[in-house]
């Protein structure tokens, strides 16, 4: 009697068992999704959090964008999306809505849109509309710059004073620069656009002396061409001291580089109106360095011999004096 007690307890311990399995075989991973997503109600709230944001950090012009959009607590067939009017020189290519999973474990839909810029700049796009169970949300989008695409930019030096004037080679019109003569000016140049400065050289300006005084190797160190980068690397400091008053250019510094495209370019300095000043005087000339004080130096009256004349030399009443004493002399 007891062996059927505890088979007849099996057999019902067994059919709960068989039960609750074919209770969760009927509940499906979209079920439980949609019990997860709609626990928690999107909100108005929640869409003032959120932006479309550029899956890079850079773009390049002629090259496929991504921005994404994160909506938590939704479900993809819950969401649909309304795309605005695009400025010039942007093409949307595509989009796609997915299932994800937020940081907190609740369900969420992610946007995906894929652009293409044809042109260089700043842009801002209208903000997206979205429609979340019907109602209306709209999201701004993260404002992006493209730049040119690194297989077609061309790399470039600048010429950085200490005194913060910025020479480079794109300037609408030839910028012009005044210095003073005999008077030490230091600049930097600076890589732009380029993987690398292979190596460079330079000519001694006419008039002047021309050192380079650091060299930041390790500043210069080889790139990938996938580590795109728009700042400007430094490459050489240098002091320059011309001492002949009138126009001249600038140093002419010749570099070889490694363009983003692999190949090798050859670039020189800016094109540079720079004019040179008279040094500023008072009284005697100024020397503005140790080695402009040797050309001045060349030049200039040595006025303690001046001195030395004016000293020796006697008045009329002096003259007066002496032919007096003299006179007395020869009577006595």
């Amino acid at each position: 009697m007891e062996k059927h007690s505890k088979r007849a307890k099996e057999l019902v311990a067994l059919g709960l068992l068989t039960a609750a399995l074919s209770l969760c075989g009927a509940l499906r991973p979209r079920d439980l999704h949609s019990q997860n997503s709609s626990a928690l109600a999107f909100s108005w709230a929640d869409a003032e959090k959120l932006e479309v944001l550029p899956k890079d950090d850079i773009f390049f012009t002629n090259n496929e964008a991504q921005f994404i959009l994160q909506i938590p607590k939704t479900l993809p067939s819950d969401v649909q999306t309304e795309l605005p009017n695009f400025p010039e020189g942007v093409t949307f290519n595509s989009s796609k809505k997915s299932d994800y999973i937020t940081k907190e474990g609740n369900a969420g839909t992610e946007v995906d849109l894929w652009f293409t810029f044809r042109q260089t700049g700043n842009f801002a796009f209208s903000p997206l509309v979205i429609y979340v169970k019907g109602r209306r949300y709209v999201i701004k989008f993260k404002p992006v710059e493209v730049y040119e695409n690194p297989r077609t930019i061309n790399p470039r030096l600048i010429v950085v004073f200490d005194g913060g004037e910025t020479i480079t080679a794109d300037a609408k019109k030839t910028p012009t620069l005044t210095l003073e003569s005999n008077k030490a000016a230091r600049f930097t140049v600076y890589l732009q656009y380029a993987l690398q400065a292979q190596q460079y050289a330079w000519n001694i300006p006419k008039d002047s002396l021309f050192t380079e005084i650091k060299r930041y190797t390790e500043k210069n160190a080889p790139r990938k061409s996938s580590d795109f980068t728009t700042e400007k690397v430094p490459i050489s400091y240098f002091e320059w001291t011309p001492f002949a008053a009138g126009t001249t250019s600038l140093p002419e510094i010749k570099m070889m580089v490694t363009a983003y495209s692999g190949r090798s370019v050859y670039l020189t300095t800016p094109e540079c109106i720079v004019t040179i000043a008279p040094q500023k005087k008072d009284g005697l000339l100024k020397s503005g360095d140790e080695q402009g004080s040797v050309y001045a130096y060349a030049f200039t009256e040595d006025t303690t011999k001046n001195k030395e004349k004016q000293k020796s030399a006697y008045s009329p009443f002096d003259c007066a004096e002496i032919a007096k004493l003299r006179s007395q002399e020869r009577r006595a």
